[in-house]
């Protein structure tokens, strides 16, 4: 009895306390600016610059939230007419942008900085469209611009090199060797053993492509990960149009095209990829108000699809999955809108999905023993030995310049949560979107925060960023239905847009040649530098000793039976050959020991000559004895 007293105690008083903030316009961008001042002063007061940073981006969208929320909403599409021509001309500008960013793009291996000039203007362009086109005509146009920008600066990224871009996908691409030679799965294959024996959805759908294409690895990758992930922007069109509207949700899709967490997913081909556009598909048809046979049917195929692509994805979805039920079975408590819609939909959803999750893990086997006992075990122990406050989430980049696009996703996310939260445009399922956009930053940030780090923090950013797109549709479309001109409107929105674009195509992975980021760390290997790997192999039968960051991927790939080591003392030199480029000389903060890597070099021996033929960046160093 007590407890049902207490209940209903806290029910009342939060009913009360959201009444009192919608009573006053300003009341909800208030508690949002209050959270991001509260962030600002732990992080002066935990002396950690990343969590100050993150306040003071909230505190900036809930500056916003005020200037915007004190207008008053004028319908875009309604009350002034929409500019077909300049929608037009705009997107004539836009193919032809895209065309010289391709051949720019392929000029050089790392493409100039007029390449990602040129596509943040194609996005700015693009969001013009998105002010002033008349819809639903336009809406395949835009879309398609979208689309095409997407692929742009995924294949750019990944087809710069002859080589593949990241470590990771080396690996991933010798199992898919390893399957497809051998016409069925193999625990143990010819490049090692494969920990993705029990997570073998997205090797089969690369090999499918491959049977079907008679592609190389590498391309039925693209096809087989890649394109999924730069059509995922139709997916959060679709979302952006459910919660917020056709034009937020074009914006939505906007963002995901030159978003800097997923133009890196779009070109480091690994299952994650997947897992991000099962997720974003799952949640788009868990976040739908109704639910027929054949919904129910989609949302099994789904849950079972990301289930069996990778665990960090199913994870996420669970934690969002859990929190959309509960704040969707909650919202009505707020005086949402929409709260004659049923909610047992997603609960169900939820229900099913963890419950799917839980038998998986307590039967997959990754590789010797249960993936739930290989996941506990290191998680309990972190929680008993390595929990402490650190006080920050991440660690910031050197540059405040390559920050500036993360800090935006922040400020705009903040921005449209506030004025979701305002009475006249709250609705369940929009509260329920915000709060799973907000537990898994939590969870994400909140386990970095006391320290520990085994949960892999930085693969969650991508998931984050999705959840936030409808809400940063939002914010960035209140720009144009909140400014007296439409004309006046389209240029500042087209202005954010380009200049948070700018942002994102400029930051360490995306750019490789980034003016804010002076340690870039270029993954993929040069033509002449696979030259290298391979006769560097052929005249020296033992121990290879190479530069942390690229031991074990390509050579491994090519030469999987060899050994391969890391550069870690001087004594890891006997008897072995360094294997570096002269990238590494150039940038020895990259390799994970830059003194050793330094003295590496002032040791060049005979064996450098080998490579005079090859013109190669690779140098060959005899080992120390």
């Amino acid at each position: 009895m007590n407890g049902r007293r207490l209940s209903l105690f806290a029910s009342s008083a939060a009913g009360l306390f959201v009444r009192r903030l919608d009573g006053h316009r300003l009341g909800w961008p208030t508690v949002v600016g209050s959270a991001g001042a509260a962030l600002v002063f732990a992080g002066l007061l935990l002396r950690t610059q990343a969590t100050a940073e993150i306040g003071f981006a909230a505190l900036a969208g809930a500056i916003l939230s005020f200037a915007f929320v004190s207008r008053r909403s004028e319908g875009i599409g309604d009350q002034r007419q929409p500019m077909p021509r300049v929608a037009k001309a705009c997107a004539a500008v836009v193919v032809a942008l895209l065309a010289v960013c391709l051949a720019l793009g392929r000029s050089a291996e790392v493409p100039p900085q007029a390449y990602f000039t040129l596509a943040a203007i194609a996005a700015g362009l693009i969001a013009v469209q998105v002010s002033v086109a008349p819809l639903p005509q336009h809406r395949a146009l835009i879309l398609v611009e979208v689309v095409l920008l997407a692929l742009l600066l995924r294949a750019v990224l990944l087809f710069a090199f002859p080589s593949m871009y990241g470590t990771d996908t080396w690996i991933h691409a010798g199992t898919t060797d390893d399957w497809y030679e051998a016409g069925r799965l193999l625990r143990e294959g010819a490049h090692g053993n494969s920990t993705y024996y029990s997570y073998p959805v997205t090797y089969l759908h690369t090999i499918s492509v491959r049977l079907a294409s008679s592609a190389d690895v590498r391309l039925s990758m693209f096809f087989a990960i890649s394109l999924p992930l730069a059509l995922a922007a139709l997916t959060a069109y679709c979302i952006g149009h459910m919660l917020a509207g056709e034009r937020a949700g074009l914006l939505a899709a906007l963002s995901t095209s030159f978003n800097q967490f997923l133009v890196v997913w779009g070109a480091f081909t690994i299952p994650t990829v997947i897992g991000i556009v099962l997720f974003g598909l799952l949640m788009l048809q868990v976040a739908k108000p109704r639910h027929g046979a054949v919904r129910w049917l989609v949302v099994l195929l789904l849950a079972c699809a990301l289930v069996w692509t990778h665990t960090i994805s199913a994870f996420v979805a669970a934690i969002a999955l859990v929190t959309f039920a509960a704040a969707v079975i909650a919202g009505a408590k707020m005086g949402a809108s929409d709260s004659a819609v049923a909610s047992h939909g997603p609960l169900m959803a939820a229900a099913f999905f963890v419950t799917l999750m839980l038998a998986r893990w307590l039967y997959a086997y990754y590789p010797d023993q249960l993936f739930f006992e290989r996941v506990l075990e290191p998680f309990w122990h972190a929680l008993q030995v390595d929990a402490t406050l650190t006080g920050t989430p991440f660690e910031p980049a050197p540059s405040i310049w390559n920050r500036i696009s993360f800090l935006m996703i922040i400020a705009l996310a903040s921005w449209g949560g506030a004025l979701w939260l305002q009475p006249s445009n709250r609705t369940r399922y929009r509260l329920a979107w915000l709060a799973a956009a907000a537990v898994i930053a939590v969870v994400m940030f909140g386990f970095t925060f006391i320290g520990i780090k085994n949960l892999i923090p930085q693969r969650w950013l991508a998931f984050i960023f999705f959840m936030t797109t409808p809400v940063i549709g939002a914010a960035l479309i209140s720009v144009v239905h909140r400014t007296s001109s439409l004309t006046r409107g389209a240029i500042l929105l087209s202005i954010a847009v380009g200049v948070w674009a700018w942002f994102s195509v400029n930051t360490n992975f995306v750019n490789l040649g980034t003016p804010f980021y002076e340690t870039n760390v270029r993954y993929p290997y040069t033509a002449s530098e696979q030259a290298a790997v391979h006769h560097g192999l052929a005249v020296h039968a033992g121990t290879i000793v190479m530069d942390r960051t690229l031991y074990g991927d390509y050579p491994h790939y090519v030469a999987p039976g060899r050994v391969f080591a890391p550069l870690d003392s001087e004594e890891s030199l006997n008897n072995a050959v360094a294997l570096f480029r002269d990238y590494a000389y150039s940038h020895p903060e990259t390799t994970g020991n830059a003194p050793l890597v330094t003295m590496a070099g002032r040791v060049a021996g005979s064996l450098a000559t080998v490579y005079s033929n090859y013109q190669a960046d690779l140098v060959l160093h005899e080992a120390l004895r």
